[in-house]
């Protein structure tokens, strides 16, 4: 059965009227709507409540201790906001610095961002070990069973480099 050019016309409008409803329905990339606007990433209190419900749900954390680490990664999702924007527009710069070839910029703003990413690591790391001391003991062994996440501990973010797993 051949079909007309008349036949064809809605078809192909109602295939590219559903790709296109598909393709809107699925949201920006990145997933958050944040300081950095669509698919930015979100704001340092959003940050800390996203962990903190992440936590609960695999720990189940009494109400205090929700309060408590809520208090905690919210200070450490501040403290560490300025040290992210460092880092990007580093990053931005090092890219002006490939392209003029400039060796000293280079070895700069590498070392800049190694260290605003060592600050950043430290501070996510003590923030996970005062968390980490609120637990009770079944909680402990939850969350050392938990995938290693992000730069500094569990459960929030995404999986490092090289896959998921506590050993790295």
């Amino acid at each position: 059965m051949r079909l007309t050019s008349n036949q064809k016309l809605p078809i192909v409008a109602a295939l590219a009227a559903f790709f296109a409803a598909a393709g809107l329905a699925q949201g920006p990339p990145g997933g958050f709507d944040g300081p950095g606007g669509i698919g930015g990433p979100p704001d340092p209190d959003s940050m800390a409540r996203m962990r903190v419900e992440q936590l609960s749900s695999n720990l189940k954390l009494t109400a205090a201790q929700k309060t408590a680490a809520g208090a905690l990664y919210a200070k450490s999702s501040t403290a560490t906001q300025e040290l992210q924007q460092s880092i990007r527009a580093n990053r931005d710069a090092m890219q002006t610095a490939i392209r003029n070839n400039d060796q000293a910029a280079i070895e700069k703003l590498a070392t800049d961002i190694g260290a605003a990413t060592a600050q950043m690591t430290t501070i996510e790391a003590k923030a996970d070990a005062e968390f980490y001391q609120t637990l009770t003991a079944e909680q402990k062994k939850k969350y050392e069973s938990m995938p290693r996440m992000g730069p500094g501990g569990r459960g929030f973010g995404p999986p490092p480099q090289g896959g998921r797993g506590g050993g790295q």
